[in-house]
């Protein structure tokens, strides 16, 4: 009823590069998270010490959201370009 042969490994070098894409933006974007966190909550970072925590807490929010939003823009006219320039 099953098959006996054993079936062959699958290749996995044609997913290589989606792998290797994904670590890269997880690495970009928690390398963001741990420069913008502590860069704009600490008190004597790039904001003035009289800015308010709420108001801190909102920047950060906003930089670590810009991000996806940016690659979400950029994506078509990158690949655009990839198109036009990269693939003959």
């Amino acid at each position: 009823m099953f098959p006996t042969k054993q079936t062959e490994a699958t290749d996995l070098h044609p997913l290589l590069s989606l792998f290797l894409v994904i670590y890269v933006v997880s690495i970009s974007h928690s390398m963001m998270a741990t420069i913008f966190v502590p860069m704009l909550m600490h008190p004597s970072g790039f904001l003035d010490e009289a800015v308010v925590l709420s108001t801190r807490t909102m920047y950060v929010g906003l930089l670590l959201a810009l991000f996806p939003l940016g690659g979400l823009i950029g994506a078509p006219i990158v690949g655009s370009f990839a198109d036009r320039y990269g693939r003959k």
